[in-house]
């Protein structure tokens, strides 16, 4: 939507690049974005960075269809920069806790953890914008390019409250690496993704090649849901029961244990 933004209004090449460096500029606050990550925890941080992006891209949207005036006394590039601000705050609260909440669950695996959390952020960002291509054709300077802002809105704050709701705040004390299959099964998901959303940038948009691997890729982006899913909903059921009901069965089963122990030790 850069060409549509750029002709809305009246920008040089110059104004339209400034607008994506100057998050560069204020990136020296990010530190204190990664702190109040760890006061309010993981899932409130994904709350909050996804609220922030989509925020901006809404606003953005407002801003350029003129649902929103801007004023005429300052720069219309000048007025967008709060936006930028609002998007690399957003992007830091999020960057906080999706790539180091993987390394509490896989310690030992650390980086190929890490790794597929950042390929698969990559891989998103394609498949967006495939989707759109899908839908609506190529963006051009047209306005009707702006319903990508909305898209990526959505797109921000759906996984963002899921991620909320599924990511577990400490690994299962258990086991510290409980899923190291897991892991690797997602690797594998990852290289065929990458295999369908690559070509699919390179044919012609609608054809009947291009609209089967851009459906194929989503269906490949979605499938670790299945896995994330089951323990979504157990915990969120959990929640629900309460305390009060967790306590006795807990306590039974402390009590087998201590039962067990003494056993042993007899």
């Amino acid at each position: 939507y850069s060409a549509a933004l750029k002709r809305e209004f009246g920008l040089s090449q110059a104004e339209l690049s400034a607008l994506p460096t100057f998050p560069l500029v204020i990136g020296f606050t990010a530190p204190l974005w990664g702190f109040l990550s760890a006061r309010i925890g993981v899932g409130a941080s994904f709350m909050l960075g996804g609220t922030l992006i989509g925020a901006a891209q809404v606003f953005l949207y407002l801003f350029a269809t003129r649902a929103l005036p801007l004023s005429a006394h300052l720069p219309a590039w000048l007025q967008l920069m709060p936006l930028m601000a609002c998007s690399f705050a957003g992007l830091t609260l999020l960057s906080g806790v999706v790539f180091t909440t993987p390394v509490l669950h896989w310690p030992r695996s650390r980086g190929l953890a890490t790794a597929t959390v950042k390929s698969f952020t990559g891989a998103s960002g394609a498949l967006v914008s495939q989707m759109y291509v899908l839908m609506w054709g190529v963006p051009g300077d047209s306005s009707l390019s702006f319903r990508n802002l909305l898209m990526w809105a959505v797109v921000a704050v759906g996984t963002t409250a899921f991620g909320a709701a599924m990511v577990p705040v400490a690994p299962s004390a258990s086991d510290s690496e409980p899923r190291a299959r897991l892991l690797r099964n997602l690797v594998g998901l990852l290289l065929l993704l990458a295999l369908a959303i690559g070509p699919a940038s390179l044919l012609p948009a609608g054809s009947p090649a291009h609209t089967t691997l851009v459906v194929t890729s989503l269906a490949l982006a979605l499938a670790p849901l299945a896995v994330a899913a089951p323990a979504t909903c157990a915990r969120l059921c959990a929640a629900l029961r309460g305390p009060g009901r967790a306590e006795p069965k807990r306590a039974l089963l402390d009590g087998a244990a201590h039962s067990s122990a003494n056993s042993s030790a007899n």
